[in-house]
């Protein structure tokens, strides 16, 4: 039983890993060229120090989950990524609002927004 809440934390953790990797690659891109094989194109992308943040968050995400499916089932795991995903929608509304321009949104105070400090929206400062 304690394999089972110990899988349940970790996949959490993994969950949320993920999702913040591909939301600080996403947004990285937003300054980069369109990807491509084409060296110029690649040495941008790993100099950018956003990007490469959500490629790390991604890739411990990942290794997490691997541990995750040795301790229990995929089928006790998926409801807890679902919720992971579900709970990162309101910084993506908020995100998108700050990019349209129209009023500042202010998500709820959830604790990986502490991990980047802004939101999606805001711009890192140079």
């Amino acid at each position: 039983m304690g394999g089972q809440w110990a899988a349940i934390a970790i996949t959490v953790v993994a969950s949320t890993g993920n999702n913040i990797g591909k939301a600080l690659q996403k947004e990285a891109t937003r300054k980069l060229p369109r990807f491509s094989l084409e060296p110029a194109i690649l040495v941008q992308y790993v100099r950018s120090r956003q990007w490469l943040a959500g490629l790390a968050a991604d890739l411990a995400g990942a290794l997490l989950m691997i541990a995750a499916f040795a301790l229990a089932p995929v089928s006790q795991q998926l409801p807890w990524q679902f919720l992971c995903g579900l709970s990162l929608s309101p910084w993506r509304r908020c995100a998108a609002v700050s990019r349209a321009g129209r009023q500042s949104c202010q998500p709820a105070k959830l604790p990986w927004l502490l991990l980047t400090g802004r939101t999606l929206g805001s711009r890192a400062s140079a």
